[in-house]
């Protein structure tokens, strides 16, 4: 199956409030896959009335609770960089898309895609004991489209192993290319294999014009993704090409470098003004200002040999915390 690496359980939800599973699922007979599309629909009805609750309390520990991987971080952000108010979005009717796996299968997940507040979202759960937890979410791009997944006779998609190499790039090394198209731009490894774009070169560029804007005033800039140990999710698309599912941290650091640098306040980027709770900050023995992110992502990949390159279809992210001096 595509791959499942990091997703850790968590705590359960409590059993005085409601809980974010699948109405129960019962556990699936010895040939049923271990989720099956009508159990799908349940676990994500379930998950979209806890979540609603949830928000409505403003209760962020109750919110972890519902999610995992890369969702983690985002969720905690969203709560704190609102006051414990975070938007209670309008959801529209989901269209599962869940893997054939094996009934043994020790981490079964199945994504969904529903209109989120009248935008297209894909969002992808995973199993936690009886649980279902949300692991990621991405909404569509403008001008961009989901490929189509393909179904079997009896809905079931064909989810692809973390080395498959019938499609251009194996699911495996997705996010590593677009970590590299992201620093560097077009050039390296990954050129001619994702398209350019807002999420990719574009990106490569503003680090870039940032790193001479920082530098003309004293100060070192630099902004880099990892890959860590988050999950990929992959499915064929029917096209013979996949879609493919993975996250990205991002870590950007401002040093200053000359005594001059060290006597000016730096300036915090709009996105980041909430985690360190002011907009500037004085900077003392060349301490640097870190700003963490985490982004998630959903690209087409086309099949082996195709002409075209993958191209980034549908992203959410934003800056998960932040450490500054002064």
């Amino acid at each position: 199956m595509a791959g499942a690496a990091g997703c850790t359980s968590q705590p359960a939800p409590r059993s005085t409030q409601v809980a974010a599973r699948s109405t129960v699922t019962p556990s699936p007979t010895p040939s049923e896959p271990p989720i099956t599309p009508s159990k799908a629909r349940a676990a994500f009805a379930a998950y979209v009335a806890t979540d609603d609750r949830v928000r409505g309390a403003g209760d962020l520990s109750w919110a972890l609770d519902t999610v995992t991987g890369g969702r983690h971080d985002l969720t905690k952000a969203e709560y704190e960089s609102t006051g414990g108010e975070p938007r209670r979005p309008a959801w529209g009717e989901p269209t599962v898309l869940v893997p054939r796996l094996a009934a043994g299968d020790r981490n079964p997940w199945f994504s969904v895609v529903v209109e989120r507040d009248g935008t297209p979202a894909i969002l992808t759960f995973v199993r936690a004991g009886e649980d279902w937890r949300l692991s990621s979410a991405a909404a569509l791009a403008r001008d961009r489209r989901l490929p189509a997944v393909k179904l079997d006779a009896d809905g079931y998609a064909e989810p692809l192993a973390s080395g498959d190499q019938s499609v251009a790039i194996s699911p495996k090394f997705m996010a590593p290319l677009h970590a590299t198209i992201a620093e560097a731009g077009p050039q390296g490894i990954a050129a001619g294999l994702i398209a350019p774009g807002p999420f990719t070169t574009e990106v490569a560029e503003q680090i870039a014009e940032d790193r001479e804007r920082w530098k003309g005033t004293g100060y070192d800039y630099d902004s880099i993704f990892s890959t860590g140990e988050l999950p990929v999710y992959a499915l064929r698309t029917e096209d013979g090409g996949a879609l493919v599912q993975y996250s990205l941290s991002r870590q950007t650091t401002i040093t200053p470098v000359t005594d001059s640098a060290a006597s000016t306040p730096i300036g915090v980027p709009k996105a980041a003004q909430w985690a360190v709770g002011r907009s500037y900050v004085s900077v003392a023995q060349l301490e640097p200002l870190k700003v963490f992110e985490m982004h998630q992502y959903a690209t087409a990949v086309p099949p082996a040999g195709a002409s075209q390159p993958a191209v980034v279809v549908a992203h959410d992210g934003a800056v998960t915390r932040a450490t500054a001096p002064g």
